[in-house]
């Protein structure tokens, strides 16, 4: 397939959040880390139910994969998609598909895709966070 010239790019950064991230007047603690996370980014065009639970449980009767694209060392990524909207869901390190982000309706949150434009979001993978 031949990306348009006003295909969207989304772009971002995949962090892992590591340590105790509860304010205290005003600062995290000195062991709060915000690492990149080199991973695959999975792709699914449209809304997945998540039901709270961050981790990708079934795509039973689910979207398919659209694209997977990988994040570099500094956890960095960039990708051309069609307009739509899109649930991204990045690997752990043992494989399966985690998103701790919801829409407030079941679902994991999605991004949403224009023609022309440019989205950035940062994914976070907050297992070993403590807020």
């Amino acid at each position: 397939r031949q990306p348009s010239v006003l295909e969207p790019i989304f772009s971002g950064r995949i962090e892992k959040w590591v340590g105790n991230f509860t304010p205290r007047r005003g600062k995290f603690s000195s062991t709060a880390q915000k690492l990149p996370l080199k991973t695959k980014l999975h792709i699914y065009k449209g809304k997945i139910k998540g039901n709270g639970n961050p981790f990708l449980t079934s795509l039973a009767n689910g979207p398919k994969v659209f694209s997977v694209v990988t994040s570099d060392e500094k956890g960095l990524f960039k990708v051309q998609l069609p307009a739509g909207e899109y649930t991204v869901l990045f690997e752990t390190e043992d494989g399966k598909l985690y998103l701790n982000s919801f829409d407030g309706d079941g679902n994991f949150s999605t991004i949403k895709m224009i023609d022309g434009q440019t989205t950035s979001e940062t994914l976070i993978d907050t297992r070993e966070a403590v807020f």
